[in-house]
């Protein structure tokens, strides 16, 4: 009928999208376990330090505002950034098809190529910096080696090879949507573990994907 495109394919049943329980439950821990609130009693005694510095009041302009918002994610009054992360999130898109990028689909796996081999500019960041860069295959069509050396910059999270165009049918199912969410968790929660992160960076790679 009127709107329906050639070659459309049946979106997936409410079974496939529906979640459960088993991820349900651990997506609300760790939600409830590692995001809480900030604690705000420390404003006014960070506060009062910043405009206790040989200054001008306000004089460090957005770095004033800035350095107490760390003091109270960080609940201390002397915060610091020593263990530094960059992640960065690449899949395929399936819109592409529609023609909707001014790059082919194919430069998704380049460029993941190209961070790999240091190449991109914020591997140069990242080096000049000081910080841990990891890139998180979440779904790119290119299959990549573990090469020597990369073991520790490669993380492999492939949800699929690309997601479905979604101006034909859903572009995931809900439990894909899901396990996506739960694998940069994931991905983060290990890096902290390996060492304490203090501060993150999150990054994306994926023609199509505006």
């Amino acid at each position: 009928g009127p709107g329906v495109r050639p070659g459309k394919k049946e979106a997936p049943s409410a079974a496939s999208n529906r979640l459960s329980e088993d991820t349900r439950t651990g997506l609300y821990e760790t939600v409830v376990r590692d995001i809480r609130p900030l604690d705000l009693t420390l404003r006014a005694p960070a506060t009062a330090k910043m405009d206790d510095k040989t200054k001008p009041l306000g004089a460090l302009g957005r770095l004033e505002p800035l350095g107490i918002r760390m003091s109270l994610i960080q609940n201390r009054l002397d915060p610091v950034i020593r263990n530094k992360a960059v992640l960065v999130f690449a899949a395929d898109h399936g819109i592409t098809e529609e023609g909707v990028s001014a790059y082919p689909a194919e430069v998704t796996g380049q460029m993941v190529e190209n961070f790999l081999n240091g190449g991109a500019a914020i591997n140069v960041l990242c080096r000049h910096h000081d910080i841990d860069m990891k890139v998180v295959d979440m779904g790119v069509k290119t299959s990549f080696n573990l090469r020597p050396g990369l073991t520790d910059t490669l993380v492999n999270k492939k949800i699929a090879r690309g997601t479905n165009n979604f101006a034909l049918e859903p572009a995931m199912t809900g439990e894909q949507a899901l396990s996506a969410l739960e694998a940069g968790m994931s991905v983060f929660l290990d890096a902290h573990s390996a060492a304490p992160v203090d501060i993150v960076g999150l990054g994306e790679m994926g023609i199509g994907n505006t």
